[in-house]
Parts: structure tokens; sequence; C-alpha cells
């Protein structure tokens, strides 16, 4: 039977095993996860793009976990909604979507990465309706090419010039070229009895479904690899699991909480003090490679918004960047020597017109011809954005929020939670210094060893496991 929750709770639904239920199965375990802060998070950027994965060897039982990612303005994934169910089928993932568009309306995204089980997408087409673009990971269909190429005889040579043709498809951002050399490679592989059986493998499974797969199908979309993902699984499993597979599910809930609250004071102190990141460390690094180019290897095409510029590591290639239309009104990250953001240039390179970054040929053409009157629309309007969400994020943190037993407890219990968050929040934006860092540590060591002696719960577990056994590696 579903168990009726208040509105502010993050728990969006729960069924246990060997329950009544109308909707799963008797047998059928479900526990479906959203903070406030999550809640936000896919509103605000779930349009853009939406990742989900599961997670399996996280505790004794057979209950894997599923996750929600959306990616924000500094590249940074962040998870929005979990599942916990014992059943991989259409049928859970329906109800996990269903119960967020409960929750936070329709989400109508751009891009729906997931790999290559059909259910996830199916189910979220069903709850949210179809995306624009559905794609695959570029790193499984990469291993699964890898791992049938024992489908092809006559040694390695072969299967290695196999091998490098698929990359050189995969990575061609013309459609047009892309379509001619996928019906040429594909004759070329029926037509060698030693491939043919590869062949047919290929246009079963990714032929005829190119789209999915293809870069050309994905220009300037930001997104390639689950990588997001990737690195949440061994974020959870190797530091809030602490690479070890846990004896009782409610720890592992106790860490995915964890998490969520984590995310929730990271994205605090980037919006607050613009810390680091991956992709503003890319951004610095491109304008510094960008200084190898010189301006003779720029060359001005007659409308004065265009250039071709000569590759450094093959002078026979060539790119061609170009000056897009329109002020940029976005929160995106800019650099702020040239003055641009990510939509204020395009170029034909991997680097720009895939991984959707800065690129050192955009960076070359901005410096040598900045020509460009310094528009600081866009730096008033991220300022806006980031006091606004400042004020937001605090204001959840000082209220009852996620990582703490009973969501939202009342009582003695709640307000020492309440100011744990707040104590938190305020250690994040900075320390005190000096001695004061140094009482402090002290008072929660004391306040740590008498919390250690209070009495601990137990749960029965379904199967031996040894703790001190390492937890195994996400499989793919």
């Amino acid at each position: 039977m579903k168990i009726q929750l208040k509105e502010d709770s993050p728990i969006l639904y729960y069924k246990a095993q060997d329950k009544d239920d109308n909707f799963l199965e008797k047998k059928d375990f479900a526990l479906i996860i959203m903070t406030k802060f999550q809640a936000k998070q896919i509103l605000k950027f779930g349009p853009n793009k939406i990742c989900i994965d599961g997670t399996h060897g996280t505790n004794a039982y057979d209950i894997q976990l599923y996750t929600i990612m959306t990616v924000d303005e500094y590249g940074t994934g962040c998870p929005v909604a979990f599942c916990f169910s014992n059943r991989v089928h259409e049928t859970i993932f329906k109800l996990f979507f269903n119960q967020i568009k409960i929750k936070v309306g329709i989400i109508k995204s751009k891009v729906f990465m997931s790999d290559d089980a059909p259910a996830f997408y199916n189910a979220w087409a069903v709850v949210m309706g179809p995306t624009e673009h559905r794609l695959l990971c570029t790193w499984h269909v990469d291993r699964n090419w890898r791992d049938n190429l024992s489908k092809i005889s006559g040694g390695s040579e072969k299967k290695s010039l196999v091998y490098k043709t698929l990359r050189v498809l995969l990575q061609m951002i013309s459609i047009d070229e892309f379509k001619i050399s996928l019906d040429k490679f594909i004759n070329d592989l029926l037509e060698d009895k030693d491939t043919a059986a590869f062949g047919s493998y290929f246009i079963l499974h990714y032929s005829k479904r190119s789209e999915v797969w293809a870069y050309c199908y994905r220009l300037r979309l930001g997104i390639n690899t689950n990588m997001y993902l990737e690195s949440y699984h061994k974020v959870l499993k190797h530091i809030y699991l602490e690479g070890k597979k846990c004896k009782r599910i409610d720890k592992t809930i106790n860490a995915v909480m964890k998490l969520a609250r984590d995310s929730m004071f990271k994205r605090l102190i980037k919006v607050a003090k613009n810390a680091s990141n991956s992709k503003s460390r890319k951004i610095h690094e491109s304008h510094k490679c960008s200084e190898l180019i010189s301006s003779d290897k720029i060359q001005i095409l007659e409308n004065g918004q265009s250039w071709i510029v000569n590759s450094l590591t093959n002078p026979s290639e060539k790119y061609c960047v170009t000056k897009a239309d329109g002020t940029c009104n976005e929160p995106c990250l800019k650099c702020s020597v040239c003055n641009i953001c990510i939509h204020t240039f395009t170029c034909e390179c991997i680097d720009n017109i895939i991984k959707l970054n800065i690129c050192k040929h955009i960076h070359a053409c901005a410096r040598a011809f900045n020509g460009l009157p310094h528009d600081s629309s866009n730096g008033f309007y991220l300022e806006d954005t980031v006091v606004g969400e400042r004020d937001e994020l605090m204001e959840m943190i000082s209220e009852p929020s996620v990582g703490r037993g009973t969501p939202g407890a009342p009582g003695v219990g709640g307000e020492i939670a309440n100011k744990v968050e707040l104590v938190r929040g305020l250690c994040a934006a900075g320390g005190i210094g000096g001695e004061g860092d140094m009482l402090l540590d002290g008072g929660l060591d004391d306040i740590i060893n008498m919390l250690n002696k209070t009495k601990k719960i137990h749960l029965n577990t379904v199967e031996n496991v040894n703790i001190q056994k390492k937890i195994t590696g996400q499989m793919r």
C-alpha cells in the first residue's frame, strides 16, 4: 500500500515488498526520492538535458538505484531524482517519471541520454513526451562495437581497419557525407565474407538508427558521453559508501541523501563564490593554447563575420569560425579576457561543435580580431541570477532539509538537524580563522563523541555480506 506523504517530504512514493498496490506487483519494492532543491534543479536545467542510468551493487538486496541527472551551466552533473527498485522494467520507470511529473509538471527536454536499453526512453516518452534528441552514450556504443569485432574473421589487421572506419563514421559532422559513407561501409562489409557477420550485426543494431549515435546528429548539443553519471557512480560508491557494499539498504539511502544534500552546498559555493570548475578550466586552457595560433594562420572571409583557421596539429586541416548573430542573454560561462561566451562564435572542430567548449580557434579569432563592442548585459544578467539563486539556496538550507533520518522532523531533533545544516553552510562559505577554527573543531569533536554513544538501529538482511570486501565496479 502506498504511504501517504506530506507535501514537503522528499519521498515521492514508497511501496514495501509483499504489500498490495494498485500499480505494482506484490513482490515489487519501490522508493522514489526528490528533494526540494532537486525539484528546482530539474525545472531549471531539465529542459536542456536529461541523463539516466542505474547503479548496481550498493546493498545486500537485489535492489537497483536509478538516478536522473541534469547538467548545469558550469557543465556539472546534478542528481535530481532517485528510484530504488528490485525490478528492471519499463513499468517501474513509468512510475518513476510519473511521480516526478506529479511533483514538478511535464519536463520537455531537448536531449535525453541513456544506455542502449530502450525501457528508459520509452517510459519517458509515454509520461513526459518525446524529446527532440534521443542519444546513446558514445562510450557504450564504442564498447559494443569493440566487443563484437570477434565476429570478423581474417586476423587483427582486418578488425583494426573495420574499427577505424567505424570511428571515422562516428565522428563525421556532415550528414550528407555520413550517409554516403555509411552506405559504402555497409556494402563493403557484406561483400567480404570475413566481415559479413559483423555487417549483419551492424545493420540490425546501428545502421537503421544512426541519429542516436552519430556525431552529425548531435551538433552543438554539448553532450557526448554519460560522463556525468559515470562520475556520480564512482563518487557514490567510493566516497559516500567508502568502497564497501552495504549490509543494510537504509545505509545506501542515507548515503544518497547525503550526496543530494552536498550537491546543494556545492551549488551554493559555485553561485556565491564563482568557484573553479571543469568548464571554466577548459576555457582557460583553450585560451592559453590559442596563443600559439598566430594571426597569419587566420584568414578573414569576405563577410567579415567568418574566419578560416589552420589546424596546429595538421596544417592541411582548416576550421571555419563564424560569429553568431544577436546578443546572448543566457546565464553561461564567459572568457573574461576575450569577452565572449559559448554562444558568441561557432567552430567546426569537435571541441566546439560536439563538446560545446570555447575552442582555441574561437579564442584566436576573438583575440586577433576583437573589434566587438564591450557588451556587459550578459554579465548583469548573470549577477542578478546568482543573487536570486543564492538567496533561495540559503533559505532552503535554513529549513529542515535532506540528510537526516526523518525529513522535517518536529521538536528538538528537528531543531538540532536544522542548526547542523546552518553550520555546514556557513563553513562552506569560509572558516572563522585562527583560534576560532580550533575551538569550533574541538566542539564538534565533543558532539560527535556524544552521538557515537547513542543506540544504533539494526535491520535484517537477505544475504551475508562481507563489509570489508571492496565494492564491485560499475558494470557496462
